[in-house]
């Protein structure tokens, strides 16, 4: 990626089922932690991304822990606590112009 990207800094939000309840999780990756060319799935857009020159050298990624995931399920109201405590999370992060 070339150095002078347009992009310093990127964030990502996705659904996650660790099974471990609902509650804001956060990952600080580096390239060369998404490495699988066997599937396309977040580490394959992530790296497809990168390659494109689209993102910069970190990336942080933020997602909410599941917990109903049937069809017709509405939002648990710990998955909306969760997210309320992402949303927070998020406007208080650097960068967000706060």
């Amino acid at each position: 990626m070339a150095e002078d990207s347009y992009f310093r800094r990127a964030r990502l939000r996705d659904r996650r089922d660790r099974g471990a309840g609902p509650r804001v999780r956060q990952w600080r990756l580096r390239r060369q932690q998404l490495r699988s060319p066997h599937r396309f799935g977040l580490a394959e857009a992530v790296e497809t991304a990168w390659a494109l020159g689209a993102l910069p050298q970190s990336l942080t990624v933020y997602g909410i822990e599941g917990q109903e995931f049937g069809a017709g399920t509405a939002l648990s109201e710990p998955v909306a606590r969760a997210a309320e405590r992402l949303v927070a999370l998020l406007a208080d992060a650097p960068g967000t112009g706060n």
